[in-house]
């Protein structure tokens, strides 16, 4: 992600320090939709476990790709990471994957590719996710999005099954 406002850095930079911020998991204000699955259970904590922590190279895709391996998980191609969810019908999952392109939000722009772990979520489009490489510091933050919000770009939602 390249901008953010000045108001949700100073929160992001909070957290990472281990101090209270504003941002939190939404999923203590949201039903998530489902349980998930098993799958999606792993791939949570795999993403939890790792939180503060640099995963490959820093990157926000190598994440992703490092708990796919780890769990022994296949995909179709790169930054494909399951099955296209529509989560306006469908709800978001834990272990649901996100693909931003160029996503701007009014409170956040992504990096012309970038890529997310969901850990709660719902129908609504609100969602917290474990993300790296967010405005070049390559370590495990937790992060909200609300993906009703969408300006421009895309955010395309993935499951594994």
């Amino acid at each position: 992600m390249k901008f953010m406002s000045a108001v949700l850095l100073v929160a992001y930079l909070n957290s990472c320090a281990g101090t209270s911020s504003n941002i939190s998991d939404v999923s203590n204000d949201l039903s998530v939709t489902s349980k998930g699955s098993s799958t999606g259970a792993k791939i949570v904590s795999f993403a939890k476990s790792q939180k503060g922590k640099k995963v490959g190279d820093g990157e926000c895709y190598a994440m992703v790709d490092v708990a796919y391996r780890s769990l022994g998980l296949t995909r179709p191609a790169p930054r494909k990471w399951g099955r296209v969810v529509d989560w306006k019908t469908e709800g978001l999952n834990p272990g649901d994957i996100i693909e931003f392109k160029s996503a701007v939000y009014p409170e956040v722009t992504t990096g012309k590719e970038h890529t997310a772990i969901v850990i709660s979520g719902n129908n609504s489009g609100y969602c917290t996710v474990y993300e790296q490489n967010v405005n070049g510091i390559k370590k495990v933050v937790k992060y909200p999005y609300h993906l009703g919000k969408l300006i421009s770009g895309s955010a395309t939602v993935y499951r594994y099954e």
